[in-house]
C-alpha cells in the first residue's frame, strides 16, 4: 500500500511540473550602446501585460541578460542604465517553452529622457 501511495505521489509531482513548464518560457538578450559595446549593469525589467507579473534582471559584463521561467503572453521590457536613454519595448509576445531574444540598444542621454519601440522582436 505504501508503495502505491509513493507512485502516485510520484506521477502527481511530475505532472505538476509539466504544466509549470508549459505556461513559461524565457526571455533573453544583450544590452548594448550606440556604438555596439556591451552595458553590463544595466537593469531590465519585464512585465507581462495582463498579469502584471513582474521580474527584473542585470545584464552581464557581456551586457547579457536571461529570464528563464518567465509567464507566457504579449510582455514589455524597460531596459535602464545611469548615463543612457530609458528605453520601453512592447509588441513582443512569449510563447511557451519558447526563448524570445530581445536585444536592445540604448541611447546615451539623461535619465529623464526615453525611448518607446512598439512591435514584435
Amino acid at each position: 500500500m505504501r508503495r502505491i501511495v509513493w507512485v502516485v505521489s510520484f506521477m502527481l509531482a511530475m505532472v505538476g511540473g509539466l504544466f509549470a513548464q508549459a505556461a513559461s518560457g524565457t526571455v533573453a538578450g544583450t544590452v548594448t550602446d550606440q556604438a555596439g559595446a556591451v552595458v553590463p549593469g544595466a537593469a531590465v525589467t519585464l512585465v507581462n501585460e495582463p498579469t502584471q507579473f513582474t521580474r527584473t534582471v542585470l545584464t552581464n559584463d557581456r551586457g547579457q541578460y536571461t529570464a528563464q521561467f518567465f509567464p507566457v503572453g504579449p510582455i514589455r521590457i524597460t531596459v535602464e542604465r545611469p548615463g543612457f536613454q530609458k528605453l520601453v519595448r512592447t509588441g513582443a509576445a512569449l510563447t511557451a517553452a519558447d526563448i524570445l531574444t530581445v536585444d536592445v540598444q540604448l541611447a546615451v542621454g539623461n535619465v529623464q529622457q526615453s525611448v518607446e519601440v512598439n512591435g514584435a522582436a
